[in-house]
């Protein structure tokens, strides 16, 4: 089995706790002793709050779905954590962000905010959304905006990256596109409500692929079937097949991976 990477960044409630302890002495018994060694090196307490997992593709895809389930289970009261600083920590050295479902453009807003990076590229299916955020970034030179189906879209906004002067070191991509919200508003006929397997697609293809740092957001309805989103084992599965070097990282209301160690 894969060895697993926990790091603790602050307190929990006793449940949350409990409920990793559990996991982690059941399935990995040595990663949990890892763990406490962490812990106890680092003077943490005992009750964590925030957790966060990094694995590879040698783990069963069952295992995906149980810790997807046990770590969003526990962080469902706090998905707070700010997109913009998640992805801007994740930079290295490229200087292109890619976001798939732009809405208003309030992440997009926040990425130009951090000026980590040089170009902030963004897409968008809905029309109407679409012409709020134009209207929004008229006057801002690094972002660039697209409307239509980033399944479709997304392989151009990585060529249109890839022709920048540091493009050759990758991208930092945030998949966050549907086609409905979990709440059930209605979505679009004749498509899949989440377009990530193709957008996904399109990045393992891309002559790139190896530099760039790919995050997918909204993991608490993953195991839920809300908008047809995938399993996290099934995206797992599907990554790992094409590309089973991948680092895998999972953390608040993200999964993530990257298919080189820079």
């Amino acid at each position: 089995m894969a060895t697993f990477a926990l790091l603790v960044a602050s307190f929990a409630t006793s449940l949350a706790f409990e409920e990793w302890e559990l996991l982690w002495k059941e399935t990995n018994p040595k990663g949990f002793a890892a763990a406490q060694a962490v812990l106890a090196a680092a003077k943490a307490p005992p009750q964590m709050r925030e957790l966060a997992l990094t694995f590879n593709c040698s783990v069963g895809e069952d295992l995906v779905d149980m810790y997807a389930k046990q770590h969003v289970g526990s962080r469902s009261k706090h998905e707070g954590t700010n997109k913009a600083q998640v992805l801007s920590k994740l930079r290295g050295s490229r200087t292109v962000a890619i976001e798939t479902g732009t809405q208003y453009g309030f992440t997009t807003a926040a990425l130009v905010e951090t000026k980590a990076f040089a170009h902030v590229y963004s897409v968008e299916f809905s029309p109407a959304n679409h012409k709020i955020a134009s209207a929004r970034f008229k006057n801002t030179p690094q972002v660039k905006l697209w409307n239509g189906d980033s399944g479709q879209l997304i392989a151009d906004m990585l060529e249109k990256s890839a022709s920048t002067p540091n493009g050759a070191r990758g991208a930092v991509i945030w998949l966050d596109a549907h086609y409905t919200n979990p709440s059930g508003s209605p979505g679009v006929s004749g498509k899949e409500m989440v377009p990530l397997t193709r957008e996904l697609s399109a990045i393992l293809a891309d002559r790139h692929a190896a530099r760039h740092v790919v995050v997918m957001d909204d993991l608490r309805y993953w195991n839920k079937k809300v908008a047809t989103y995938p399993t996290p084992s099934a995206v797992f599965s599907y990554v790992c097949s094409k590309a089973p070097r991948a680092v895998w990282h999972m953390q608040n209301d993200h999964l993530r991976f990257k298919l080189s160690p820079r």
